[in-house]
């Protein structure tokens, strides 16, 4: 893990840019710093990332490879919809 992304994700946690809880699901345990994209790697903006924990993380990697073709906040987005209409 590079220096940059250590201080990215540290300056994330510490942001009021979300509520301490999965993006998706709302679970609080093993939560982890996501991209939206990959389209600014190396020089992202806080915006550019959420929270998932660890189980929503890879649905939301596997939704991506199947329907979103890179665009991951497209699958997160896609999951918590979902998981409010069941």
């Amino acid at each position: 893990m590079s220096d940059h992304w250590k201080d990215v994700r540290q300056r994330f946690w510490h942001s009021k840019l979300h509520k301490k809880s999965c993006y998706v699901c709302g679970s609080t345990e093993y939560l982890q710093v996501h991209h939206k994209s990959y389209k600014r790697i190396g020089k992202e903006k806080l915006s550019d990332l959420i929270l998932l924990c660890d189980g929503c993380h890879g649905k939301t990697h596997g939704l991506d490879k199947m329907r979103t073709n890179g665009i991951l906040w497209g699958a997160a987005k896609r999951l918590r919809k979902d998981r409010a209409l069941a």
